[in-house]
């Protein structure tokens, strides 16, 4: 049955469904009674309330593009550990018109920064960076992510971190701190009173124009890393810096983030930060809070991409993973994915876009991402913790068993090694008295990965079923009906990575068709391995969540 063909208005919506009185074959017989009768009237399988129509975030949006740049060699006679640092930055921004220099769109917009990582900074070979005739454009490689957030009404700057660019060291504080000096430039120019070291390159362009109440900062392998930092160094003044996102990021001063959404793309392909380091600022952020983890945090594990070719600067030069990796994206396909996803973060944040959560839990997939194998991480602020790495308090039996391991590549985190010999195997916990009332929340989540075992299947993915039982009633549902927990990736360099990735069962699924499951009074949560009947995974951040 279909109730709405080709749904193309942007918006929330519930389905409603009248059944009638009585059994109608044709649309003449049908009478309606007027009536909701809960034991008659739902859609059979439907395991979500209501569903949610969005565009592709990768699409412009109506504002138009303005464009310009601003240099200045040398600003900063010091920076950290590093002297004579430039000042210099691509920018698109919401205009009246399209085109170089046109005025800026009416009103204050948010901001958006990002900083490249390490790569050439010189095409001709035996300079230094103050003798350099030919400078790598770096930080022209993000291009089309500053003209979708401009159209979409957001001040997007791409930093050229130079002189800050080279083998060793990595200079992460001073990459962060650069983030932080531009912010700086940005208060001025909007407000002349503020930081007045700084000069206006756009004589008032911009001045009421910037809300420096909404920004947001991201990087790519050092300046993913950077934008951390960035934050972690934001004190003398204390920017609003609303949300932090990184790609590929290196992970050199294991920074632990507090309660500010985070968002990292993981290429599984990954030939330069081939650790897949991103993992481990995901798994630290928010474990400093008082209340460990009441934060929101996101990732995406992309099969088959690479380093560089995020970066259309750094593809043009070349890739850093073999052509022949498993899931090869090619570097358009990557750049659209990224900038995407990005692009979709940052407005939810920014721009109170929240439709685009659901892109981020792995529920919404649009044209510019679609036919990858993307596998999303998610952590939601509301929660209420089953397990966390420690299987205590687990019941194995059929063959099953939970032990604890710590740190499985490239995790920094404690999980639970959950394995199973035969299709009775089966895990159960009774649920603490004061966790049993789950009514408030949308799914039941978890964190899960295969190992390398040959115990798990050959090809494909890995399944299990997960009970819950309330009210003296009990239903299974088999994860893979909502996410897939897919071979781990063969890095080919040959690393045993197994990234945890985030499986959402909504809870509306337990109580559908009737089944009785009473979810303000879940007393028992059991894993049940029927089929594959052998199995290894790892298994972490078992929750109620929103």
């Amino acid at each position: 049955m279909i109730i709405w063909n080709s749904p193309l208005t942007v918006g929330d919506y519930d389905a409603v469904v009248d059944f009638g009185s009585t059994a109608a074959t044709t649309a003449g017989t049908y009478m309606t009674d007027g009536q909701y009768n809960p034991l008659l009237d739902f859609l059979d399988g439907a395991d979500q309330i209501g569903f949610r129509v969005a565009r592709d975030p990768y699409e412009l949006g109506t504002f138009a593009i303005g464009a310009d740049s601003y240099s200045q060699d040398d600003f900063f006679a010091t920076l950290g550990s590093r002297t004579n640092v430039d000042l210099r930055a691509v920018i698109r921004y919401p205009a009246t018109t399209g085109g170089t220099g046109t005025p800026v769109a009416p009103g204050a917009h948010p901001l958006f920064l990002i900083e490249h990582g390490n790569h050439g900074f010189c095409r001709v070979g035996g300079h230094t960076h103050a003798t350099c005739p030919d400078r790598v454009r770096n930080h022209e490689g993000y291009m089309r992510l500053l003209e979708i957030l401009a159209s979409h009404g957001i001040i997007a700057v791409s930093i050229d971190a130079y002189d800050l660019t080279g083998p060793v060291p990595q200079l992460i504080p001073e990459r962060g701190q650069l983030i932080l000096k531009h912010i700086e430039l940005w208060s001025h120019m909007s407000n002349a009173t503020t930081f007045t070291t700084y000069p206006d390159f756009f004589s008032g362009r911009f001045a009421g124009h910037v809300d420096l109440s909404k920004i947001s900062v991201s990087g790519h392998s050092r300046g993913g890393e950077a934008s951390v930092a960035a934050y972690m160094l934001n004190t003398e003044p204390s920017f609003l810096i609303r949300a932090v996102s990184s790609i590929a990021p290196v992970d050199g001063q294991a920074y632990v983030l507090p309660d500010v959404p985070y968002f990292v793309i993981l290429p599984a392909g990954d030939g330069d930060v081939s650790s897949l380091a991103g993992a481990r600022i995901y798994d630290r952020a928010g474990s400093g809070l008082t209340t460990p983890d009441l934060t929101t945090k996101s990732a995406i594990d992309v099969y088959g991409a690479s380093h560089n070719f995020f970066n259309t600067v750094w593809a043009a030069d070349g890739d850093d993973s073999p052509a022949t990796r498993p899931d090869y994206i090619p570097a358009a396909d990557q750049q659209r994915l990224g900038e995407a996803y990005l692009a979709a973060f940052t407005r939810v944040h920014l721009t109170g876009e929240t439709v685009y959560e659901d892109m981020l839990r792995g529920r919404l997939v649009f044209p510019s991402t679609a036919g990858r194998k993307i596998y999303a991480v998610r952590h939601e602020k509301i929660h209420s913790r089953l397990m966390s790495g420690n299987p205590a308090g687990w019941t194995p039996a059929g063959g099953a068993s939970a032990t604890t391991v710590s740190n499985p590549s490239p995790q920094q985190t404690q999980v639970a090694l959950v394995a199973w010999s035969s299709s009775t195997g089966e895990l159960t916990r009774t649920v603490p008295a004061a966790q049993r009332d789950a009514s408030t929340y949308e799914v039941l989540a978890l964190r899960a990965a295969q190992t390398w075992s040959a115990a798990n299947p050959a090809t494909g993915s890995q399944d299990f079923q997960i009970e819950l039982t309330g009210g003296g009633k009990t239903k299974g549902i088999y994860i893979a009906r909502f996410y897939p927990l897919p071979k781990p990736y063969a890095h080919p360099y040959g690393l045993a990575h197994t990234l945890l990735t985030t499986v959402r069962i909504p809870l509306h699924s337990y109580i559908m068709n009737n089944a009785g499951v009473t979810l303000d009074d879940i007393d028992t949560i059991r894993f049940r391995f029927f089929s594959p009947s052998t199995g290894e995974l790892y298994v972490d951040d078992i929750e109620f969540s929103r």
